[in-house]
């Protein structure tokens, strides 16, 4: 009688540790990190792809909650500004936040929450203030630099 108790003792205790591996196994396997997609890609690297084709890059924020997707097209005799195509995306919330194309630029991240697109002119007047925006990606507001500009001085 002694043997059959440890027996039966032995074989739940089998069957308990059988039944955690199962579970462990199964929910790390279908678990996906949140900016994943189904196919293992992360989901901005997907929309760059469907949108701009290879040669996109990726500039996060400090916290890795928004990263601007940018794609520069080379110049040409016709087109000798740099275009610059780009769009932002909310990795927790998986959507695009912002977008936007400008002829020659660059974007890059002020804080955590703003990043700053500025423009190259093609001529530059002597007191011309610097042409662009600052965007706020948490209210979803443009300020254009000119006269964020202003007000600071």
């Amino acid at each position: 009688m002694y043997h059959r108790v440890e027996r039966i003792s032995y074989v739940t205790k089998l069957i308990v540790l059988a039944l955690a591996c199962v579970t462990v196994t199964s929910c790390s396997s279908s678990r996906r990190d949140a900016t994943e997609g189904a196919s293992g890609r992360p989901f901005h690297a997907m929309i760059a792809q469907e949108r701009f084709g290879p040669g996109a890059q990726f500039f996060f924020n400090s916290e890795r909650t928004f990263v601007i997707c940018l794609k520069q097209a080379r110049t040409s005799p016709e087109m000798p500004q740099q275009q610059i195509s780009f769009f932002v995306v909310d990795l927790l919330k998986k959507t695009v936040v912002h977008e936007d194309d400008v002829p020659s630029g660059h974007v890059e991240w002020k804080s955590p929450h703003q990043f700053q697109v500025s423009l190259v002119p093609g001529i530059v007047e002597a007191d011309e203030r610097p042409a662009g925006y600052i965007y706020d990606v948490l209210r979803r507001k443009k300020s254009d630099l000119r006269t964020t500009n202003q007000q600071s001085q």
